[in-house]
């Protein structure tokens, strides 16, 4: 089974209040769970909006078109925060999370160098500021890389390179005091780095123990020396502080069995394996929006975040021997630029952009799960650690890159960070939008189409909602033209009309249709002709999951006519099941002699309609009365009646299976 969601899915009830001021902060914490639908670790969006090509902002692409599906196009959680009375504290609305305003920590007004503190200083700032009761808390901590992460804010533009100019953060300023790096004292101006907690299972470089840690002035995330800074004496960074929601972070990952990881914890489904292969951005972005994986269509590529998330900063090449992420996920082997064993680098839809508007869309983040390869000190080293992110060049040739003995690098980045430009894979979906499949009803033959005769044949679906809450209901019609779907809500108690269901969904033709919803529902459908007065029509029972035929069972078509002229019969057998199906239909007259026989193959979630089977296959087309047996022979989930229709007034009448 297949269906395809609209691209920008349903932003949740928070951001409904996300420009409202809570009466307090406090308040607003204690509800955020119900917020955001009680997921423990909810993935804030990027913020970023504009779409791009490989090289500059563009307007938004259509389906089908190059560079579809990026960051820009999906919808996600938008950032939202409430910043307290006395402006000392922020809170996070999505994640639950509080954090200091500033990273002032010497109070003097000014964010520079002199904020800056070492790794060993961090404690004594922690049990200061707890001591000190800081905005009302005293639980502060240095935060994880997750936590940490979630403040990304890809609006933001990477001032890398000469004369930087348009110059905006990767943090929200609206609510976040931020400084670039204090170039009067000797730093640069991308030296805006923040410790995390969360130290690399393994070294970096020179052999150093080694941070996590996000720069909000260039947007990366980069393993970076713990105690010795790369050019000499102590490593110092900026350090804000969290507290609030401790399951942040913690991914709560189950696998599906049919090639998906869900994370109830993110409420997002994953690919369990990856591509494969290595291929450019806009090549990714294709890879995703095709992929047809556990019934589901609506996959894209992930925006940065999303792709961090699911991150195991326990896990190393060099500590663990496998990819940096839970051993449920399957990981493609690569050798790097030193020859070793490792893992790659994927692609995010995100696009990492740049100051400079010539070269605005170059780049896109990607995360490695592998080492953070860069070529320093005249050697390949792991520079930055397996769960860094970076960026690429969207496409191009590796040529344009300064080469050494196995790989390319950027000679302009620091630490001569590798460039691959072909990254892999790995798609997403919301996996809440399988919620409204708690129950599944199927109404086996539905159409718009033309008939004989000159008929003009219609669908009108009736729904009712027999559960306490508004249900929501995903119509997914299935035809050999592909699916087609919809989604809707139907109040607790009522019913939901949806006439002419089958044009309503963009199709014409027949099909099977399949309703998917989160309250118990009853349904029927009634097929019509449509004259100039309209015909009474036949009524189709909507029929719940696992209500057909399985291998060797049987069901009676009875009271069957074909008179030439007068009536004339039609049955159809249809497939609810994920696996094709063979059925054996077996046509008598009415004193019961058998007077043929013949198998109908249905696939998965269609419908085969036997036109006349008693004129066109037993040669009868003066029959009179008679009846069927429609046997399974393979497979299961069938659902099989007859359609006898009035030649002159071109009504029809439904026979439903008798088992």
């Amino acid at each position: 089974m297949t269906f395809k969601r609209t691209l920008m899915t349903l932003v949740t009830a928070v951001l409904l209040v996300g420009g409202m001021v809570a009466s307090s902060q406090s308040e607003a914490a204690a509800s955020h769970l119900d917020s955001i639908g009680g997921v423990t670790y909810a993935i804030v969006d990027t913020g970023q909006s504009t779409c791009y090509n490989a090289t500059s902002a563009i307007g938004a692409p259509s389906p089908g078109e190059t560079f579809y599906g990026q960051d820009a196009q999906y919808h996600g959680r938008q950032p939202s925060y409430t910043t307290s009375d006395d402006g000392l504290t922020v809170l996070d609305n999505n994640t639950g999370l509080t954090w200091i305003q500033s990273p002032d920590t010497n109070g003097d007004g000014v964010i520079d160098s002199n904020d800056k503190l070492s790794w060993a200083e961090l404690p004594t700032y922690v049990e200061t500021l707890n001591a000190r009761s800081f905005g009302g808390y005293s639980d502060w901590r240095v935060p994880s890389i997750k936590e940490l992460y979630s403040l990304m804010d890809f609006r933001g533009t990477d001032p890398s390179g000469p004369n930087p100019t348009n110059l905006v953060p990767f943090v929200d300023t609206a609510y976040f005091a931020f400084g670039y790096g204090d170039e009067a004292a000797g730093e640069r101006l991308i030296d805006a780095q923040y410790w995390s907690s969360t130290e690399h299972v393994s070294t970096t470089m020179d052999g150093n123990a080694t941070v996590f840690g996000v720069n909000f002035a260039d947007g990366r995330i980069k393993g970076y020396p713990r105690d010795k800074a790369a050019g000499g004496g102590v490593a110092r960074h900026y350090i804000r502080l969290v507290r609030g929601n401790p399951a942040y972070g913690v991914n709560e990952l189950v696998a599906s069995g049919h090639g998906t990881v869900t994370d109830n914890a993110t409420g997002l489904m994953w690919q369990q394996a990856d591509s494969g292969a290595g291929m450019t951005w806009g090549d990714a972005l294709n890879y995703c929006e095709n992929l047809d994986l556990a019934g589901a269509t609506d996959w894209h590529l992930p925006n940065a975040k999303e792709l961090q998330s699911i991150v195991d900063y326990t896990r190393s090449p060099d500590t663990t021997g496998s990819a940096a992420i839970d051993p449920l996920f399957s990981c493609t082997r690569i050798s790097n630029e030193k020859l070793e064993d490792d893992y790659p680098f994927y692609w995010s839809s995100t696009t990492h952009a740049r100051a400079s508007q010539e070269q605005a869309g170059s780049a896109a983040a990607y995360v490695a799960f592998g080492r953070g390869m860069g070529y320093m000190m005249d050697s390949w080293l792991d520079v930055h650690g397996a769960g860094c992110q970076r960026s690429d060049p969207k496409e191009g040739e590796l040529s344009d890159y300064a080469y050494v003995p196995y790989g390319y690098y950027n000679s302009q980045a620091p630490q001569g960070d590798a460039i691959r430009i072909d990254n892999f894979v790995r798609c997403v979906r919301d996996a809440e939008a399988d919620a409204v499949a708690e129950f599944t009803t199927f109404v086996e033959i539905v159409v718009a189409n033309k008939g004989l005769g000159g008929s003009q044949w219609k669908t009108d679906l009736v729904v009712m909602n027999q559960g306490q809450k508004d249900a929501k209901i995903e119509l997914i019609l299935h035809t050999t033209a592909g699916d087609f779907a919809k989604s809707n809500e139907i109040a607790a108690g009522g019913e939901g009309v949806f006439e002419d269901v089958v044009s309503l969904l963009g199709y014409a033709g027949k099909g099977l249709l399949e309703l998917r919803t989160s309250e118990p529902v009853v349904a029927i459908a009634r097929v019509y002709n449509q004259t100039a007065d309209g015909t009474c029509g036949q009524l189709l029972e909507g029929h719940a999951a696992g209500d057909g035929l399985a291998a060797g069972e049987s069901a009676m078509l009875l009271g069957l006519r074909q008179m030439s002229g007068r009536f004339r019969t039609n049955i159809s057998v249809s497939n609810t099941g994920s696996t094709p199906v063979e059925a054996t239909v077996e046509l008598f007259t009415a004193s019961g002699e058998k007077i043929h026989q013949f198998t109908l193959g249905v696939e998965p979630y269609a419908v085969v309609q036997d036109i006349q089977p008693f004129a066109a296959r037993a040669g009868r087309p003066d029959l009179g009365w008679g009846f069927a047996r429609v046997t399974v022979t393979s497979g299961s989930g069938v659902l099989t009646s007859a359609s006898v229709i009035d030649a002159g007034t071109g009504d029809a009448t439904t026979i439903p299976m008798k088992r």
